[in-house]
């Protein structure tokens, strides 16, 4: 891959350039947050982790997140005075970790865009069709992100822990209202958390949209220990029932 050759411009703008934080400010946060994830995997985690059941026509099948990646381009708009390059495929997606493009002004896109706003069920690789489960439930191209917190400190309780598994689809179809869904956009990331107190399953987190609900442990559907969870046809929102 050859070399990006970054250079600061002489802002043309009077807008006021987009806050950006601080190389401390992000590095006290994530501190905090990193100090108490576990670097192995308690077995009970695992005994209880959660089944998801998509919707039989569900069009937006869970995806590689590199793969996902490969079909986007780096954008950085020019108004920013502090750093510029140029809009190319060459560029890596890691480059959103440098500080000079963590703004809004600077994302990732796609050539098929104008496409995607008309017809997003013809582009093959928001479908990933290749991500269908097989016949044993797994998405042998889509992986699940599993982070375990310690939480004892933040909520006073002893042996508290947090799991978080995290799912990934490349695209996200809003609901629709009037004959036409809203909401669409590139990259849905879904997760569900289960809190752990002495080892034993008490809560279930359920992201849905923006936010969404937390349910006692035992109230879901089981399939032996593991909760079983329901995701929303083309939004992949989670709830506790189908419906």
């Amino acid at each position: 891959m050859p070399a990006i050759h970054l250079e600061p411009i002489e802002s043309t703008s009077t807008q006021p350039e987009p806050s950006r934080p601080t190389l401390a400010s992000r590095e006290s946060i994530e501190s905090q947050f990193l100090k108490n994830v576990l670097h192995t995997v308690p077995s009970y985690v695992l005994d209880h982790a959660p089944l998801i059941h998509l919707h039989s026509k569900e069009p937006f099948w869970p995806a590689s997140q590199l793969n996902h990646i490969k079909n986007l381009n780096f954008s950085n708009q020019p108004i920013l005075s502090h750093c510029q390059a140029e809009n190319r495929k060459e560029i890596p997606f890691s480059i959103l970790s440098d500080l000079k493009f963590n703004h809004e002004k600077a994302y990732m896109t796609t050539d098929d865009i104008e496409k995607i706003r008309s017809s997003p069920q013809s582009i093959q690789w928001l479908c990933s069709n290749e991500g269908k489960p097989d016949e044993f439930g797994k998405s042998k191209v889509s992986t699940v992100n599993l982070i375990v917190v310690d939480k004892s400190e933040l909520t006073g309780i002893p042996n508290t822990l947090d799991a978080f598994w995290f799912f990934f689809y490349s695209f996200n179809l809003g609901p629709k209202v009037l004959g036409i869904h809203f909401g669409n956009h590139l990259a849905d990331w879904e997760h569900c958390m289960i809190r752990f107190i002495d080892q034993k399953p008490t809560a279930i987190h359920l992201s849905s949209h923006a936010d969404g609900f937390a349910y006692r442990f035992d109230s879901l559907e089981k399939v032996g220990a593991r909760p079983v969870i329901y995701s929303a046809y083309g939004s992949h929102a989670m709830y506790p029932k189908a419906g």
